[in-house]
């Protein structure tokens, strides 16, 4: 706990100044404090904190309400039971007018590692945005772990895949935009026309680069189907075919039945 006189300054307020000195204490000490509560006092205005990676600290997850909706791969910051508490304030000084006090009092029984940003930095989202084209996550992390090393794979993942999206992402609605992605890749795939029952969405279409080379050559296909990996809850079929014993995929069938569930 200690106190110090500075000079008035007319354009910081006593919240504001309270707020600096919080920031002044988090890099000191390497713990970032979390606001518990503020009170503006007669003469100045003081503000209650703890360590943000406090057990007591953390909040409980919401669920999101909005429909389709996928959980954030977000990574969350390490918690201690470090039992802290923290106030400072800001006041006019009484024994002279034209100055502040600033007292600080600071309790934390257990040291640990210091808080560090988990968000992502601009220079790594640019990387990943520079090499998304002909790089896989998984090349990704150890080039921006070298240069960033609290940014964990996930964080990585999480970003490559919303980047990425510029790449392939060519309407909301997955079926359409997959729709429009197949028409810009004519020469490699091509489009099988069905007829589907009523309420269901269906788009199939041939590998062509693949199907044309192995020719009659193929002696048994298989059936393989993937459901539940999505948001928009689409069934994914996949038509294989054994070569050399390889297996290939020959065609593919994106399937949504959900309107047809609603009917």
């Amino acid at each position: 706990m200690g106190s110090y006189v500075i000079e008035k300054d007319p354009l910081v307020s006593d919240k504001e100044r309270v707020r600096m000195t919080a920031v002044e204490v988090w890099n000191a000490t390497g713990y970032r404090l979390l606001v518990r509560d503020n009170k503006k006092t007669k003469s100045g205005h003081r503000t209650r904190y703890q360590c943000c990676q406090d057990e007591t600290s953390r909040k409980k997850s919401k669920p999101s309400t909005r429909p389709g909706a996928v959980p954030r791969d977000r990574v969350g910051m390490d918690r201690f039971d470090c039992s802290s508490r923290a106030t400072i304030s800001s006041r006019t000084f009484t024994r002279d007018q034209t100055k502040t006090l600033i007292s600080i009092h600071f309790h934390h029984e257990k040291h640990h590692i210091p808080y560090y940003d988990v968000s992502m930095p601009q220079r790594v989202t640019d990387i990943i945005h520079e090499n998304m084209g002909h790089c896989t996550p998984n090349n990704l992390v150890p080039l921006i772990q070298a240069e960033f090393p609290n940014i964990t794979s996930a964080q990585v993942y999480s970003a490559w895949i919303k980047l990425s999206e510029e790449l392939w992402k060519h309407a909301e609605n997955p079926l359409e935009s997959a729709k429009q992605l197949l028409e810009e890749l004519r020469d490699e795939v091509e489009v099988v026309h069905t007829k589907v029952a009523d309420g269901v969405e269906q788009l199939c279409w041939v590998l062509k680069k693949i199907t044309g080379p192995l020719g009659k050559g193929v002696v048994e296909v298989a059936l393989d189907a993937t459901y539940r990996t999505n948001s928009a809850h689409l069934e994914l079929y996949c038509v294989m075919a054994e070569d050399d014993n390889t297996g290939f995929p020959l065609s593919y069938c994106l399937l949504s039945t959900a309107t047809s569930i609603e009917q």
